[in-house]
């Protein structure tokens, strides 16, 4: 996708900005000097293509995610998702893998200001 865009991206630089919100790794594997709405023209594009590619081709949990998320449940522990991906990734990727029912609350990148690796996400309510 970023190729079709004009931008070539290295493994390495994409690897340094895994995790990060599209604001923060997008200036970094790109160019910093990009204005702020190239850099959110980008981000939608890169989002959107992931959201199709997720429904189209589906996804897959890790080995042992599945009993480990019963196996919690069943424990009466309460569980939450933490991620600093976009809310409708993340509600795109919960309904194609079937657990969004194991979580009681979901905090994405769209709910705070930092995104991880700040703890910012992490605190309890999520502030902007």
């Amino acid at each position: 996708m970023l190729a079709r865009e004009g931008f070539e991206l290295s493994w390495a630089a994409f690897a340094a900005s895994f995790g990060q919100r599209n604001d923060t790794a997008l200036c970094s594997m790109l160019d910093s000097d990009l204005p702020s709405f190239e850099i959110e023209r980008i981000s939608t594009i890169k989002e959107e293509y992931f959201r199709a590619l997720v429904r189209e081709e589906g996804l897959d949990l890790l080995p042992g995610v599945a009993s480990r998320l019963l196996a919690s449940r069943a424990a009466g522990w309460q569980q939450a998702l933490v991620t600093s991906a976009p809310r409708a990734n993340v509600e795109a990727m919960l309904d194609v893998l079937g657990i969004g029912a194991f979580f009681g609350a979901v905090v994405t990148g769209d709910d705070v200001a930092l995104g991880k690796p700040h703890p910012q996400p992490f605190w309890w309510p999520p502030t902007t």
